[in-house]
């Protein structure tokens, strides 16, 4: 009778050492899958912040797009797009201030203040130059992903 509750015991104990394994290999299943998803999204969310800016920048561009309406100044040691609404006697500021590509709309004798404008993407770096015919963006993510894209106007030149 003894010998029986010997194994009884061992039995028991088997189980809930396997139990345990279980749980535990299950756990570290579920932390490790968890790391690898916030690897995912964080990718993900720098290729949207990638993508948007420069499908944005591109959008407001042909908008504006029309003889005179669009150039690149200097402004507070920034290079900022200038989009012109002559309807609106307005101008929207683009440019990339404090790790983020920012717009900006102002009555058009407005002083430039960066602070002010409204957070577009979160970007590690956003460059704006002219080329013949148009305008080149580049945009980098903080993984170090880059993308460039030039926009042709339609209607008319660069302003010099």
């Amino acid at each position: 009778m003894l010998r029986d509750a010997g194994r009884g015991i061992t039995a028991t104990a088997a189980m809930l050492l396997l139990f345990t394994a279980f749980a535990l290999l299950s756990l570290l299943q579920a932390l490790y899958g968890a790391a690898v998803y916030e690897r995912v999204a964080g990718r993900m969310d720098d290729g949207y912040n990638l993508r948007a800016s420069l499908s944005y920048v591109a959008n407001k561009l042909h908008a504006h797009d029309g003889a005179g309406g669009v150039d690149i100044e200097q402004a507070e040691g920034l290079p900022v797009l200038r989009l012109r609404d002559e309807e609106r006697e307005s101008v929207t500021l683009v440019y990339f201030f404090d790790g983020a590509l920012m717009e900006q709309t102002v009555e058009a004798a407005a002083r430039f203040d960066p602070g002010a404008g409204q957070r577009i993407a979160e970007l590690a770096d956003f460059t704006i130059r002219e080329i013949e015919g148009g305008y080149a963006f580049t945009a980098y993510t903080f993984e170090g992903t880059m993308r460039a894209l030039d926009v042709r106007l339609r209607a008319g030149e660069a302003s010099p």
